[in-house]
């Protein structure tokens, strides 16, 4: 039977195109840790298309991530930025994609929809 992280990257793999990614290409992998053991999973942005790969691998952007904090996270009961802030988990390279991936997830409640907010360099510096 599917987990929860198998079936969101699944709902990724079946998104199709998406214009809130039009302008993003690259690729982001997850290094998911649970009782010391690691899950990896790519997710290669290309122009508003998603594909989604069960692996290792180089990327742009690598997260290690303990796989309870994910599973908050895309769920919604997490934020992925607070968790970074926390230094619940390590980002090395791309934070613009980390910034691309967090456009789908859910939303905690109470929060505006930042899926439909422009990612621009320009913005980097006021958050």
């Amino acid at each position: 039977m599917p987990d929860n992280v198998e079936i969101f990257f699944d709902g990724l793999r079946r998104r199709g195109h998406d214009s809130m990614l039009a302008d993003i290409t690259g690729r982001l992998r997850f290094d998911l840790e649970n009782d010391g053991e690691v899950q990896s999973w790519i997710i290669t942005f290309q122009n508003g298309e998603i594909a989604i790969a069960q692996q290792e691998g180089n990327a742009d952007c690598v997260i290690n991530m303990p796989r309870d904090f994910f599973e908050a996270a895309i769920s919604g009961a997490k934020d992925m930025r607070s968790g970074w802030l926390r230094h619940v988990y390590l980002v090395h390279g791309s934070l613009y994609l980390l910034r691309a991936f967090e456009r789908l997830l859910p939303q905690k409640p109470g929060m505006s929809d930042r899926r439909y907010a422009r990612l621009a360099p320009s913005r980097a510096k006021n958050e």
